[in-house]
């Protein structure tokens, strides 16, 4: 390109130009720029560079500045080139010349967010979030596209609350740009997934799918969404929101992988194994999709092919699939196997709460009953605490009739959830969705007996749950907390709770005649640990532990014991609050499934 700033004929040209741009006939522009390009003053040439980039003609947009920054060596060139180079995946060269550019005050602001960005496309969200909380420290107003980048970075590193928080604009209303825009309401309705809040998240994706029902991947979220709800109305729509997306992209496995979950939780296995069998064969390297159709052939007791279709994978087991792996084996009867199978599992993820609890049970299945001991014994594990609400409450019970009604009311209790263990009864699947006073003084409350529990935890690298404790007291934990509300006949079926560490229990109702009772008479209404999954039989009894469920009480233990509550045979109602703790290392090092 050579240039000639003192023709007026190019002059004429160039001021046909910022006309046509101001119009926005970026196209137009364009055409004529490329037919008469060779002797343009450098104005035009910026002016073609800026419209090209408007029009996301990436290639030309760097031909242009790439002879700018050669010609001049402009800062603002800089900046433009870094733009185009980012959106031709350049990321180093875009970097350097960005970097030139957040030097200069006046474009600081729009070079440091696009660093952020290109940090984030490179997965490097803590580069970018500390590029952007630095910037936010010298500017005044918070840009919108700011506020998504932050809420992103944040979602990135598993900061769900702060990413939250950076999407909710103070002052404003839904119908911000921001707040409407479908990047954000994709990226707040994954955030809400993560948050487990499954209603806000199916809500936001419905209202994409309303806006923009052709994309099938606003069909997939929905569906992705509507799976991890637990009543047969939802998990119906899941299944009908998934066909939607496989009718607009025929090959969409995920959108498939997510109608077979539902017809698994809502108990049509049968029907989720062809679909499962067809996925693997058409991508036989999905490990996903390996250890979900093993799973389905064990849960219809067909054992054999699911020990066989794990095997079938030609690289070597995964933690996931070697844990899978040893449950079928112990189901199909074969403990031997099974132990040392889930022994490598363990050996693996050390974190793995199913895997800690079938290698006990596997133990115990062959007589080893010595060995396990520490592992599962309730005198030494499980901590009782008695909770104490004043100065709010002016006693224990008015605490309780106060967190009874608010149970009751609680906007997110469901009827016989699919796909949890609670039987003829309703369950909530977040307590802390309505912060009412009690509820939020039974967390405070609940945050001070976690302490004492650890507190009293001994230091032990060899113990499946003490080898832990350092980790939660240096980098903190993550709560769960639900309720569950059952009549006479209602109960917790047996269950251990697998993406936490400890859990625990505090009872907020107990029926009379479970009050009336004691270990030694009848376990009615009863709270049993050591009790075995009904997908194992074992040849030799196991010991199981009751415990008398008292108002007001607490109880912390062990997420891998395998617990359950005994009907009660009254009409009382028997509430209860259910917590998970779960160390943020563990969320952080990706070992559980989010």
């Amino acid at each position: 390109m050579t240039t000639n700033n003192t023709d007026s004929t190019n002059k004429g040209l160039f001021q046909r130009y910022v006309a046509l741009y101001r119009r926005g006939d970026m196209e137009p522009l364009l055409k004529a720029y490329k037919k008469e390009s060779g002797t343009l003053p450098d104005e035009a040439h910026e002016l073609a560079g800026v419209a090209a980039l408007k029009a996301q003609q990436w290639e030309l947009a760097k031909r242009i500045f790439s002879y700018l920054v050669r010609a001049r060596d402009g800062v603002a060139d800089r900046y433009h080139l870094g733009l185009a180079l980012k959106e031709l995946g350049e990321g180093q060269a875009a970097s350097l010349h960005l970097k030139e550019a957040a030097k200069d005050a006046k474009l600081r602001v729009g070079a440091v967010l696009n660093l952020a960005e290109l940090a984030l496309r490179q997965n490097d969200a803590q580069t970018a979030l500390t590029a952007l909380l630095s910037l936010k420290q010298e500017i005044a107003h918070w840009p919108q596209q700011a506020r998504w980048l932050e809420a992103r970075a944040h979602f990135l590193l598993r900061n769900f609350e702060a990413a939250l928080a950076a999407l909710e604009l103070p002052g404003t209303n839904d119908n911000t740009p921001l707040a409407t825009d479908a990047n954000t309401l994709s990226l707040k309705a994954a955030i809400y997934l993560k948050m487990q809040r499954y209603d806000e998240a199916v809500s936001l994706f419905q209202e994409l799918v309303n806006k923009q029902g052709q994309n099938s991947e606003h069909w997939y979220n929905l569906a992705a969404a509507l799976s991890n709800l637990t009543d047969t109305e939802s998990l119906k729509r899941g299944i009908e929101a998934s066909d939607e997306c496989i009718k607009r992209n025929p090959g969409h496995h995920r959108a498939a992988y997510t109608k077979a979950l539902c017809w698994i939780k809502m108990g049509e296995t049968s029907k989720a194994v062809p679909l499962l069998e067809s996925l693997l064969q058409q991508q036989p390297e999905k490990r996903e999709y390996r250890l979900r159709l093993a799973t389905a052939y064990s849960d219809l007791g067909r054992h054999q092919e699911g020990i066989a279709c794990l095997l079938a994978q030609g690289s070597p087991l995964s933690a996931r699939q070697q844990r899978q792996l040893g449950i079928i084996m112990a189901r199909s009867g074969d403990f031997a196997r099974a132990e040392a199978m889930l022994a490598k599992a363990h050996s693996q993820n050390d974190c793995d709460q199913r895997t800690i609890a079938y290698l006990a049970l596997s133990r115990l299945a062959q007589g080893r009953e010595r060995e396990v001991r520490e592992f599962v014994d309730t005198d030494y594990l499980l901590k009782k605490f008695r909770l104490d609400p004043r100065p709010e409450f002016n006693s224990v019970e008015e605490f309780n009739r106060r967190l009874a009604q608010d149970i009751k009311q609680h906007s997110r209790l469901r009827l016989n959830p699919l796909g949890l263990a609670a039987r003829n009864g309703h369950l909530t699947d977040d307590l802390m969705a309505d912060r009412t006073p009690a509820i939020l003084k039974f967390h405070a409350l609940l945050k001070t007996a976690i302490e004492d529990y650890l507190e009293q935890m001994p230091d032990d690298p060899t113990h499946p749950l003490f080898r832990h404790k350092q980790a939660v007291l240096e980098s903190g934990y993550v709560l769960n907390l639900w309720a569950t509300w059952v009549k006479g006949d209602g109960f917790i079926d047996k269950h251990i709770h697998e993406e936490s560490w400890i859990s625990g229990a505090y009872y907020v109702k107990v029926p009379e005649v479970v009050r009336e009772t004691d270990d030694c008479k009848n376990t009615r209404g009863h709270f049993a640990f050591g009790c075995v999954p009904a997908d194992l039989r074992l040849d030799r009894p196991v010991e199981t532990k009751t415990i008398c469920p008292r108002e007001g009480e607490l109880l912390i233990f062990p997420s891998y014991l395998y617990h359950q509550t005994i009907p009660h045979e009254s009409d009382e109602d028997r509430i209860s609050i259910a917590f998970d703790l779960t160390p943020k290392t563990w969320l952080q090092q990706n070992h559980h499934k989010q």
